[in-house]
């Protein structure tokens, strides 16, 4: 199964921004893995109650690609971000507000050990 997630862009002056609010976007599809099989990061996240459970094969996020200097940019961020799940969650804690994805894509299989 392919997921997109496209990224709106946020009012900067807006105090809480609603990525906070509902957990950042790279981890949100793990609230559908089982407990045993989450990656060790340091931060909490929810499982959600349903009777399906996914594997997560990858998640890439993508930048804005509009002007060189942004192509520049994507490119070395796009290699730096997607390497690992700690450089994914060190990009949605520290610089996703300066530096806005475009999306995020993710491939999940059925865990069918799950039960």
């Amino acid at each position: 199964m392919r997921i997109i997630n496209p990224q709106l862009e946020q009012n900067i002056k807006q105090k809480k921004p609603i990525k906070l609010d509902l957990g950042s976007g790279g981890i949100r599809m793990y609230y559908f893995v089982a407990l045993d099989k989450l990656p060790n990061i340091r931060k909490n996240i929810p499982s959600f109650y349903s009777d399906v459970r996914f594997h997560i094969e990858s998640i890439n996020i993508e930048f804005h690609r509009s002007s060189i200097c942004d192509k520049l940019l994507a490119r070395c961020l796009t290699n730096l971000v997607n390497r690992n799940i700690h450089w994914q969650n060190f990009y949605e804690r520290r610089l996703c507000h300066l530096f806005h994805a475009q999306q995020i894509r993710y491939i999940l299989k059925p865990d069918k050990e799950y039960k």
